[in-house]
């Protein structure tokens, strides 16, 4: 945001499914997204598949995200 409180940068990115919340605040709290996506170059809405740009790294097997 500038000085103004207007924004000149933002990321583009989607959300599918619903927000899930499990738990209680004095044993543990957890939420899960069931598919997000996000591109990380500043102000581009172009959400093209590209593995490679993946921010998530050293993910479990059954979590890596792969081609389509």
């Amino acid at each position: 945001m500038d000085e103004n409180g207007k924004i000149k940068s933002a990321l583009y990115g989607k959300i599918y499914g619903g927000f899930k919340f499990f738990g209680a605040a004095t044993n543990g709290s957890f939420l899960t997204i069931p598919a997000c996506y996000l591109n990380p170059e500043p102000n581009s809405r172009n959400m093209e598949f590209d593995p490679s740009r993946n921010l998530f790294k050293n993910l479990p097997s059954l979590e890596q995200v792969s081609a389509p």
